[in-house]
Parts: C-alpha cells; structure tokens; sequence
C-alpha cells in the first residue's frame, strides 16, 4: 500500500512499480516491497521520489529523509562501521571484533563471546578449545584476550606476535601495532602511546623542530663546547669554525701562512707581512705597500704604512723601513748635513783617504790634492 498524494493505493501481491507493472524478482517465499520512489513530489507531483530503504521523501523537494541505520543522499548507504541508528548518529558499543547491527546498534558476537556488548567469554580467563581444556599461549602480561575458541593471541598496545612477546616493529604502535607513527626526522616512536622518541639534533611532539643554537645531542641536552664558531652541529656536536680558526673546539688559529674557512686558503702576503686569518688581508711590514707587500715605499718616506717623511739634506733618500739617510758621497751625520772630516770621503764618509805626504782628498770622490813638491794618484812621487 502506498501513499500517493491523493489517496491510498494497494499494490497487488507480487508487484511493483509505478503503475505496478512490474513483476516482483523475489523467490522463495520473498517479500517485495514497494519502493518509496513512487511517492512523487515537486510541481503537479510529476517527480518519483529516489529514496531507498524506506527512506522518506519530502513531497516539496524529494529530499530524504533516511530512516534509521542509513546515511546518503539517496539513503542508499548503511551507516558507517561503528556507528548505528537514525542519522547514523549513535557510537558502537561492541567488544572483540563483535560486529554492530547498522540499525539499531545490536552486537553480533563472534565464536566464542556472549554478553549484550560480546564482552564476556565462554570459556575462563587464560583457557580456551571447545570444552575450554587448552591453556592460551600468550604472554599474559602483554596480552588482552585469548580467543576462546582459536587460542588467537590479543596483543596489548605495543606488543605484536603471535603470543605478544614481541614489541612493535619500527614506525608502528598501539594495539595489534596497527597505528602508524607520526613523528619526523628518523624518529622512532613509543609502543604503547605513540609519543615520539627523537633522534639526536632534533625536538618537538613530532621530532620537526632542530636543536635551539648552543645546544644538540639526545633531547637537545647537551651544551655546546665550541669557541670561535659559526654553529655547533646540533645533531652530533662537532664544531663548524668561524673564518681564521680550526681545531676540535675552534681555539686553534690559522698558521701564519694560512687563513679562511678550515684554514684552507694560502696567505699571499710578502716581505714579512702579517696575513689576517679570517680574510687573507695583508698587514704590511715597515718599509712595504700594495695589496700584497710587495712595493717599496715611495721615495722620501719609509715606515708603517709609509706614513713616515724622509728628513735628510744632502741625501739619496732614506732608508724605507727605519728612515735612515743615505748621504750623499762627502756627507754624514744622521740628517746628511755634515761634510766629511779630513782623511774621509765617500757617501756617509765611509771611505779613508789614501793621499801620502800631506796630501788631502777630496771628500765626494777621493781624489788626492798633493802638499807642493809631490804629484801622483796618491802624492807618493816627488818633484824633481
């Protein structure tokens, strides 16, 4: 019997469709049912109605309205597993791999369970067989339940096996150690509740957060020991030196010919320059200039940097690194303003004079000027 609309219409024994035109399929003593879908709605009542299971139409819009145990646009799917009744909006309630009636939430017991919930066993806790003369071979102490029937072993949260003497398998936890772990950076994670165990270097509920600077290790619990760095490895502590310096712990500093990251560059520096180990940058020695040390200073100056003025008078400069004069031939002291004395010559009047018998020398080349009645190169022959 169906509504229509406009009254009642009994649709005759075996069947079915929307003038009852078609022939019920169902054998042996099945019943076949009249589908909502000749219910009509919409403008005129001209649409049938798509609702399954008994779900009901809405004679305006045709939406369904399922009835218990169905969910779906067209009420054509039964509720999800674990859950059950009208919007399939009521949670299971049952134990041991029990089944629940999508409906109304009624346990389906597997072999060997009994109890409104399935939550009881047949057979004593720890026995199980047909007449429950066989004892469970699980670990007791990891296991949950032994199946009445098979003996099969129930593992507790983070035990896995055939008798539960086995922990999970790495990335896996919970019951059965079906759940998969959630954790990064090559961690491992608890058996029983998931939590992540971390590997070194990292933190975090899901091991995704490095080590804060100065510290690494197994939960970041260990201080760095490093000097002079860039950082500090934050999974292993090893130290990554700052430019100019080397050694386990960074206090070492490049050798002197050596600068950069790990020492690694080779100085260029010249003439005894100092060669900064953390840029290559030459300090110059007194008396040098350039990039690399490898110019003289200009004339007239001498020093750090060169900064230093000449202070000579009859002098061919002066020294670049301390600044001593270099006298002119006939010329001494430190300014190069004294003339040589009588019997030297020469620059800084480095030179003895070689004239014999009274004769002098002239103090810029040496050259004798003899004492009357001697000539000579050195006043040695006398006139006659």
């Amino acid at each position: 019997m169906v509504d229509s609309g406009v009254g009642v219409v009994r649709v005759p024994s075996g069947s079915h469709g929307a003038q009852c035109e078609a022939h019920c399929p169902c054998q042996r003593l099945g019943v076949c049912t009249a589908r909502a879908s000749l219910a009509p709605h919409g403008i005129n009542c001209s649409q049938e109605c798509p609702c399954r299971n008994r779900g009901l139409c809405d004679h305006i819009s045709g939406q369904c309205q399922c009835t218990a145990g169905y969910s779906g646009e067209r009420c054509q799917e039964e509720c999800p597993g674990g859950s059950y009744g009208p919007q399939c909006a009521h949670k299971c309630d049952c134990q041991n791999r029990a089944r629940c009636y999508h409906i109304n939430g009624a346990c389906l017991c597997d072999e060997g369970f009994k109890g409104p919930s399935c939550q009881d066993r047949f057979c004593p806790s720890g026995l199980y067989g047909l007449i429950c003369d066989k004892h469970c071979p699980c670990n007791a102490s990891n296991t949950l339940s032994c199946h009445p029937l098979s003996g099969e072993c129930a593992c507790a949260a983070g035990w896995a096996g055939l008798f539960c003497n086995e922990t999970c398998p790495s990335g896996y936890y919970g019951e059965g150690c079906k759940e998969a772990c959630v954790c990064t950076n090559g961690a491992d994670c608890e058996g029983i509740s998931g939590a992540c165990v971390c590997a070194p270097g990292y933190m975090g509920d899901d091991c995704s957060l490095t080590c804060p600077a100065g510290v690494y290790g197994a939960n970041c619990s260990s201080p760095c020991s490093c000097h002079n760095q860039i950082s500090c490895s934050h999974i292993d502590g090893s130290c990554m030196c700052r430019e100019g310096w080397q050694g386990v712990d960074c206090t070492i500093s490049c050798s002197s010919d050596t600068w950069g990251l790990n020492c690694n560059q080779t100085c260029l520096c010249a003439n005894g320059a100092a060669c900064d180990p953390g840029n290559g940058t030459c300090t110059c020695a007194p008396g040098w200039m350039d990039e690399y040390c490898d110019t003289t200073c200009p004339e007239g100056t001498y020093g750090e940097q060169c900064r230093e003025q000449c202070d000579c008078i009859h002098a061919d400069g002066c020294d670049p690194v301390r600044g001593d004069c270099r006298c002119l031939a006939g010329w001494t002291g430190v300014h190069c303003d004294s003339v040589c004395v009588e019997g030297r010559w020469g620059p800084d009047c480095s030179y003895s004079c070689t004239c014999e018998n009274g004769g002098s020398c002239s103090p810029e080349d040496g050259t004798c000027v003899c004492a009357p009645g001697y000539r000579g190169s050195s006043c040695r022959r006398s006139k006659m």
